[in-house]
């Protein structure tokens, strides 16, 4: 059997590989501890790497968000979640909240519609595969739309996501499908955030995307009080960038 590297999710700590200066950072702030009882809060940390525009003439981001920019997704499991794909190394979980921030912009769970954790041990023969993803979760701030600001809340945005995978090629990370927590040793160099933005085209006339993609370079469990200082440091990084302190 094999067994290498990945934890159950009644074990106990993460260890942390880092690449970045928040990584850096994440790492000095957040210790590995023992989980208590079945809710499991994690914490995922990296920078942004690209940004894809289908017409970035007609909608953009609002500056706050460029290559380099640090974010922080945190996502909550119940690990007695059951198995919604009961198919032999396949396995579909419902997380209990996903949030995340960037730049100015935050999301968040919606009610209508629930983060899901997806899990294949040797897919094809290829991979272990690990993906925690928020279709359609509630954001704030406001994209560029023809020129103007535009909120989250108005009906021009069709479709979003945000999430993460991963994925090792070795077929060592995972030995299941069972809900584990993933620990990012474990998993090879394909590890990568992503959040989607839309336009609804049947309003907006426009088919456009905004997909921003990023490393993965730290998932923790954060000690209290690790969420309001990681916040800190982002919002100071976007003054810094917004002041010309930072290129």
């Amino acid at each position: 059997m094999k067994s290498h590297g990945r934890r159950n999710c009644g074990d106990v700590g993460l260890s942390m590989l880092t690449g970045t200066t928040l990584g850096v950072l994440t790492t000095s702030l957040l210790t590995t501890q023992a989980t208590q009882g079945d809710i499991v809060t994690l914490q995922v940390s990296g920078t942004v790497t690209e940004i894809f525009f289908t017409d970035q003439g007609n909608f953009d981001l609002d500056g706050s968000v460029s290559v380099g920019t640090p974010y922080q997704m945190t996502f909550v499991i119940d690990t007695n979640a059951p198995d919604l794909l009961p198919i032999s190394d396949s396995g579909k979980y419902e997380a209990v909240s996903l949030s995340g921030q960037f730049g100015n912009y935050t999301w968040d769970t919606t009610p209508s519609s629930t983060p899901e954790i997806e899990i294949e041990n040797d897919n094809g023969g290829a991979l272990d595969i690990f993906i925690v993803d928020q279709q359609n979760p509630v954001f704030t701030g406001s994209l560029i739309v023809g020129g103007t600001p535009t909120p989250f809340d108005d009906i021009l945005f069709e479709y979003t996501l945000a999430g993460f995978f991963l994925t090792d090629e070795s077929m060592t990370a995972l030995n299941s499908d069972a809900l584990v927590i993933p620990e990012i040793s474990d998993w090879g160099d394909d590890k990568v955030f992503t959040v989607k933005f839309g336009l609804d085209d049947y309003l907006t006339g426009f088919n456009e995307r905004i997909i921003v993609r990023g490393t993965v370079d730290s998932i923790t469990i954060p000690e209290p009080g690790a969420f309001v200082l990681i916040g800190l440091l982002i919002t100071g990084y976007s003054m810094k960038r917004r002041s010309g302190v930072l290129a």
